[in-house]
């Protein structure tokens, strides 16, 4: 076989074209001499020489594009990428006030919160792993202009053993081409019977191709990772009010604390404030303007509590405000509840219902049966307006009044007013939607159903702590003895509407229960609501205890390992582009260019169909290796062909 080659590849003074003949595994040098003296050089005016713009254009065709693709899509992307995180990262601020602080708010360490769209953000970071997918290709092409420098100096000073054989020259080929099969077949050849070493030039086309293709896909790898850890969240962004602080807190006036009566344990008339001024109505419904009621537990306590109404979004607070626990539970047999009948002519029968929890609290009510209807006369005496009787003890039996407070003691022998007693008398007729009550023992029998409630009700000052529009923490006291008298006090000043709403309690406590413990339960909280609606007219607003303004921001949260890690590949990818291309420029000299545009299968295909003219001629662009950029020649087909042997060959026509 022969192998045609350049002369001025190699740097000597002529321009010819020398034939390097070969028999066997070694070309003696006599044999080249010899050869080289009988066979006239062949000169054409192509070959001769290539104008430097020639060569200029064969540089911006391959070299530039090779050089440009690897490293200025990387540095674009890094720079945007990072100029976005840095440029909107978010400084979250840290609170001063550590009551205010949920374990969310510390700063996270191993992330960035960038106020930029995540998808955005994430799409952008996702072309790095695109590019890095397309990029092995034009590194290999900036190693294939080294490789055909090498090659050229090899084949000048006659380095047999230093050029490829016919496969690797193959292998090669596709190792320019970035295939990765190019590595498979290396293998299968380096462990299969072979005459020849691994060539350094497919050792160093290979190397590289290694390193590019392994970056490459780390980077893709590490892409994918940063993307999936990447995600939207929302983070608080906490700062100091500037304004005065919000009144969202209760408390009793001083006047009225000054003024109280320690041996009466009443508060002064000025201190209980009209109901009516509250709207409270409106609170206990939660569509008041200023006042709203809600619920809270605290050491296995349930209670009600004051709250303002249109709280603002935006603020964390620390408050102190009042607050109603209340514990009800069944006490008709406790009582004596009993029914009494009296026959009467004309088909009526007369009768009443009596009761006696105490000295206090006990009475008849008279009915009458004509027919299917019983007819009652008022459950509410005196001290039972409203069909509830307020008292100052658990017997029920020291009922309030409005100039004296007749008190208890506690486990100290101490006078207290907080808590208080109340026995409730209720009434239903059964429906549909009350039949587990119809066996109840502590409910009547008859159409009539009747029960009697006890209920213990304390008066707390409840201080919590609001954080992003949810009570994050909370302690309850006991409240002051003036505190509890005001509360008492307006339930005792005989206000109709007040009663008026403890007669609704039981209507509405009894048609959601099904036995006489469930209507207890729920009337206990009806009464804690009751007692704080009606008594919100007589607390004086104060400003909170501690206050901060919190931002909530959907942001992107950006992990720093893997985007830094996809900084360092990215620019590890470059700096090999940048090394590589430092080498080439090094090393440049003579026509590379010329025999780079050779090493690949176009110059193969020019130097086995392109006849000898064009095989040998310097070409400016891949076409000019066929007849296809002569308009005055004719094309060559290309075909296969069965041989003699029984293999297949190419052929031309």
């Amino acid at each position: 076989m022969g192998l045609l080659v350049p002369s001025t590849a190699f740097g000597e003074k002529d321009h010819a074209i020398t034939q390097i003949r070969s028999s066997g595994s070694q070309t003696k040098s006599s044999d080249l001499d010899s050869d080289q003296q009988r066979r006239p050089p062949l000169v054409t005016s192509t070959v001769a020489s290539r104008s430097r713009s020639q060569h200029r254009d064969d540089l911006w065709y391959n070299f530039v594009p090779a050089v440009v693709m690897t490293t200025l899509p990387f540095i674009s992307i890094l720079g945007v990428l990072l100029y976005l995180v840095f440029s909107r990262r978010l400084e979250r601020g840290t609170s001063s006030l550590s009551e205010l602080r949920l374990p969310g708010d510390n700063d996270d360490p191993g992330a960035y919160f960038v106020d930029f769209n995540a998808t955005h953000l994430t799409t952008l970071a996702s072309w790095a792993s695109t590019i890095a997918g397309l990029s092995p290709g034009f590194i290999m092409t900036l190693v294939s202009y080294r490789v055909a420098r090498r090659l050229s100096r090899y084949s000048v000073n006659r380095q047999i053993e230093n050029l490829p054989t016919t496969y690797q020259l193959g292998l090669l080929f596709e190792g320019f081409e970035a295939k990765l099969t190019s590595l498979w077949d290396t293998l299968w050849y380096l462990v299969g019977k072979r005459r020849h070493r691994i060539n350094g030039l497919l050792s160093y086309t290979l190397t590289f191709l290694l390193l590019a293709s392994t970056l490459s896909t780390v980077i893709w790898a590490v892409d994918t990772w940063f993307q999936v850890t990447m995600s939207a969240v929302i983070v608080s962004q906490m700062s100091s009010s500037k304004s005065a602080a919000q009144a969202y807190g209760d408390k009793i006036p001083d006047t009225c604390i000054s003024s109280f009566n320690p041996a009466t344990l009443m508060a002064p008339q000025p201190c209980i404030g009209p109901a009516y001024l509250g709207d409270p109505y409106q609170i206990i419904m939660n569509v008041s303007s200023h006042r709203q009621i809600l619920t809270g537990s605290h050491n296995g306590t349930d209670f009600s509590f004051l709250a303002p109404a249109n709280l603002r979004p935006d603020v964390d607070f620390k408050a102190t405000t009042f607050a109603a626990s209340s514990s009800c539970y069944p006490i008709s047999r406790r009582c004596n509840m009993a029914f009494q009948y009296f026959n009467q002519p004309k088909g009526e029968r007369t009768g009443g219902l009596a009761f006696n929890c105490s000295e206090n609290f006990k009475g008849n009510v008279d009915f009458f049966h004509r027919g299917n209807q019983e007819y009652y006369s008022t459950p509410c005496i005196n001290n039972q307006a409203g069909c509830v009787g307020f008292f100052s003890d658990s017997s029920l039996n020291i009922p309030f009044n409005n100039t004296s407070f007749d008190h208890t003691l506690n486990a100290a022998n101490q006078r207290q007013a907080n808590p208080f007693f109340a026995g409730v008398l209720g009434y239903f007729i059964i429906s549909d939607g009350i039949t587990g009550l119809e066996s109840d023992p502590e409910v009547s029998a008859g159409v009539g159903k009747w029960f009697i409630l006890g209920c213990e009700i304390t008066i707390h000052e409840y201080t919590y702590i609001w954080i992003n529009n949810t009570i994050t923490s909370g302690t309850i006291t006991p409240a002051s003895d003036e505190v509890a008298a005001v509360v008492r006090q307006v339930i005792t000043l005989n206000d109709p509407s007040a009663y008026q709403q403890f007669a609704y309690n039981v209507q509405l406590s009894t048609f959601m229960s099904n036995t006489s413990s469930q209507i207890a339960a729920s009337y206990a909280r009806h009464l804690e609501k009751t007692l704080l609606a009606w008594s919100a007219a007589s607390w004086e607003p104060t400003p909170t205890q501690q206050e901060q303004i919190r931002r909530n921001l959907l942001v992107t949260r950006v992990p720093k390992t893997p985007l830094f890690t996809l900084v360092t590949l990215c620019l590890l990818f470059v700096a090999l582009s940048v090394t590589i291309t430092v080498i080439v420029l090094l090393d440049e000299s003579g026509p590379t260019s010329e025999i780079q545009s050779r090493l690949n299968v176009f110059g193969l295909v020019a130097s086995r169909f392109g006849g000898a003219e064009r095989s040998e001629a310097s070409p400016g662009s891949q076409e000019d290796g066929s007849e296809e950029g002569d308009a005055r020649s004719e094309d060559t087909k290309i075909g296969i062909v069965k041989t003699r042997l029984g293999g297949w060959n190419y052929v031309s026509f």
